[in-house]
C-alpha cells in the first residue's frame, strides 16, 4: 500500500526535527534557520501559502536558500490564485476564499487577488439568497483592488455585468 501525500509529509517532519534532535549543534542560528527553510518548503508542500511565507519572513536576507523559497512561495501563490479565479468562475466560490485568502498572505499588493476575492464573496451572496456580512467582504476588497490599482476595471469578458455594476457602484462611493 502506498502512503499517502499527508503520511510523507508527516513522515518528512518527523524525521526532519529528529535529526534535530541527535544531531550535534552548531550554531543556533544557522540550526534554527536551516529548519525554518525546511519548514518553508514543508508548508509549501502541503499547499499552505501563508504559514510557508510567514515562517519565510522570519529567515535572514542573506540566508543562501531565500531568494530560491520567496520565488517558490511567489509562484505557488500565484498558481493557487489562479486556480482559485478558475473555481470562482466555474460557479464554486466557497472553494476559492480559503485559497485566495492564502495566497493574499504571500502576495498582498496584488490587485487582482483583491479583485477575485470581492467576486468570490459577492458570488458567494447572491448564491446564498444575499449577505450583508459577504457584501461588505466584497466591498472592503474591491477598495483594496482600486487601492493598490486605480487604474482597475473588471474585464467584460471575465466579469458579469452584475459584478461590474456592484464593483462601479463600489467604486462611486468613496
Amino acid at each position: 500500500m502506498c502512503p499517502s501525500r499527508s503520511t510523507f509529509r508527516l513522515t518528512r517532519l518527523g524525521l526532519l526535527l529528529s535529526a534535530l534532535l541527535v544531531a550535534p549543534r552548531g550554531s543556533g542560528a544557522q540550526d534554527a534557520n536551516a529548519v525554518d527553510a525546511e519548514m518553508v518548503r514543508v508548508f509549501l508542500e502541503s499547499g499552505n501559502i501563508g504559514k510557508a511565507w510567514k515562517k519565510l519572513a522570519g529567515l535572514p536576507l542573506d540566508h543562501p536558500l531565500r531568494p530560491t523559497l520567496d520565488r517558490e512561495v511567489v509562484e505557488r501563490a500565484e498558481a493557487k490564485a489562479r486556480d482559485a479565479a478558475r473555481r470562482i468562475l466555474e460557479g464554486k466560490p466557497e472553494d476559492a476564499v480559503p485559497a485566495l485568502l492564502d495566497a493574499k498572505i504571500a502576495l498582498p499588493r496584488r490587485a487582482s487577488i483583491h479583485l477575485y476575492l470581492a467576486l468570490a464573496y459577492f458570488t458567494r451572496s447572491l448564491k446564498g439568497g444575499g449577505s450583508a456580512a459577504l457584501d461588505e467582504r466584497a466591498r472592503a476588497a474591491i477598495r483594496e483592488a482600486r487601492s493598490l490599482s486605480p487604474d482597475l476595471e473588471p474585464d467584460p469578458a471575465v466579469f458579469s455585468p452584475r459584478f461590474r455594476a456592484f464593483f462601479k457602484e463600489v467604486d462611486s462611493v468613496k
